[in-house]
């Protein structure tokens, strides 16, 4: 499998024809977004729109975050992990906590521990 061309995207000035384009960080275009649109190719030429730059920009803010996101959600993966060491590490204590309670209870009554339920 191939690299992926680097980022940052960016979209490709406007161009009025079928597909818009989108660059990479080397000039090479990195991928063609085709979009929708209720308006012909005509009109958009007329208005100076584009069809296409709505799904380019999805695409490019997607690409461009996509890092980011890995590493956030490689950090909250580590916080899980070091939630669930701390949950057990504390019902290790709960479990010391409760033996001394009945160790307690049974001292207390004046019986031995191994009578007490």
């Amino acid at each position: 499998m191939s690299e992926h061309t680097p980022t940052p995207w960016a979209i490709r000035p406007n161009r009025f024809d079928d597909w818009g384009y989108i660059r990479g960080t080397d000039g090479e275009t990195a991928c063609i977004a085709r979009g929708h649109s209720d308006k012909s190719f005509d009109e958009h030429r007329k208005d100076k729109t584009d069809p296409y730059e709505p799904n380019a920009r999805l695409i490019v803010e997607a690409v461009n975050s996509h890092e980011a996101l890995k590493e956030q959600v490689a950090w909250w993966e580590e916080q899980g992990r070091q939630h669930v060491t701390r949950i057990e590490e504390l019902e290790s204590e709960l479990a010391s906590c409760r033996e001394c309670r009945a160790n307690l209870d049974c001292l207390s009554r004046g019986q031995p521990k191994d009578t007490a339920k």
